[in-house]
């Protein structure tokens, strides 16, 4: 690391990379031991923080923001996998996996993202149409019963629409939706993940400075 990289990228990146530099490693600071991992997740989230739009020529602008928006859960959900990457399961020297962080997520607070499926989705049509066609059953039945959980995860929505738009099987206007209403839901989705990757990346390397003595506040200004 030759340089200390800030914007766009994760809470607790600026800090990692300056115990990084002073030879504390992941595994040290309660991370996965491969040194890659925490860069290729921290360059993947602030591609999905720093995105800012798609151009296709021929999409009318409505399509076009719909596109947008479900590119933007594409994009924070992946980020998403590869911190699964990067944290441990506790007790264990292995990864916590994608899964396991994904129902992670449940314990933040999603009230933006509630009021915005109300809003957007009223009739629950863009749900419906994500989980009927997600290919696992376990997915599926989850995604349907979404507002049904307590409390209800919406990383299970951004696996389903993460899974169908990466293959080609979702559009922004499913059963006739508004396009411009799927994209105002899916902003406040990724927004919803990248706030917990944050927080989740974070965490550990304040809990390392805690244990450690060191000052996490001050680590910043020390680069400066």
């Amino acid at each position: 690391m030759s340089t200390i990289q800030t914007k766009g990228y994760p809470k607790g990146f600026t800090e990692y990379q300056i115990l990084f530099r002073r030879k504390i490693y992941p595994g040290a600071m309660g991370l996965h031991p491969n040194t890659k991992r925490p860069t290729i997740f921290a360059n993947r989230l602030r591609v999905a923080r720093q995105f800012d739009g798609l151009k296709l020529l021929g999409y009318t602008e409505n399509t076009e923001a719909g596109y947008e928006g479900l590119m933007r859960v594409f994009l924070a959900y992946t980020a998403l996998e590869k911190l699964g990457d990067v944290l441990l399961a506790p007790s264990s020297r292995k990864s916590i996996g994608r899964i396991a962080l994904r129902d992670k997520c449940s314990l933040y607070a999603h009230d933006s993202v509630l009021k915005s499926l109300n809003v957007n989705d009223p009739k629950g049509r863009f749900v419906e149409h994500v989980a009927k066609h997600c290919k696992s059953s376990q997915l599926k039945a989850r995604i349907g019963g979404l507002l049904s959980e307590d409390p209800p995860s919406i990383a299970i929505l951004a696996n389903g629409i993460r899974n169908l738009f990466a293959h080609g099987h979702l559009t922004p206007s499913p059963q006739n939706c508004d396009p411009t209403c799927v994209a105002k839901l899916c902003e406040q989705i990724s927004r919803f993940v990248i706030h917990v990757l944050d927080e989740e990346f974070s965490s550990v390397i304040v809990r390392y400075c805690e244990k450690s003595g060191i000052d996490y506040e001050s680590l910043a200004k020390s680069s400066s």
